[in-house]
């Protein structure tokens, strides 16, 4: 069962930084610098685009070719440390997630649970597949 939820965490979260990453990737740079709210040099935002798009390839093609299966966590570590650092940006230059500045009331709490979850849903495969890597590949065994 375990396994089955390793699996779907994986490809929703690989689904999650495809689809961001490859937007960063193809978007024209400067649709895309104009949407940001936090501006960033181009070069940086094609970078983190590739990052992106490679730890999501590295979420699910390692246990799927069962080549580098370690590999899996690292991609996953890298989309969680990606996540908390463009979290961090976006806190320290007043841009909350949910699109307000901070003036009315206090919902940071309700801003902050999104990248948090995001962020657990990223950490919760590298602790899995640590966990399973002793015990051999979470893999459906073919007969």
């Amino acid at each position: 069962m375990v396994c089955y939820a390793l699996w779907i965490a994986q490809a929703l979260l690989a689904l999650l930084f495809l689809l961001t990453g490859g937007m960063k990737l193809v978007v024209p740079m400067d649709v895309l610098i104009e949407q940001m709210p936090v501006p960033l040099p181009a070069v940086f935002v094609r970078l983190l685009g590739a990052a992106e798009v490679a730890g999501a390839f590295g979420l699910i093609l390692p246990g799927l070719l069962r080549i580098g299966t370690g590999l899996t966590s690292l991609a996953a570590s890298g989309l969680v440390i990606i996540n908390d650092r463009c979290r961090d940006v976006h806190a320290t230059r007043g841009f909350h997630p949910c699109g307000h500045s901070g003036r009315r009331g206090n919902p940071r709490g309700v801003c902050g649970l999104r990248p948090l979850a995001v962020g657990a849903a990223g950490e919760w495969p590298v602790a899995a597949i640590r966990a399973a890597e002793g015990a051999g590949p979470c893999l459906v065994q073919t007969p």
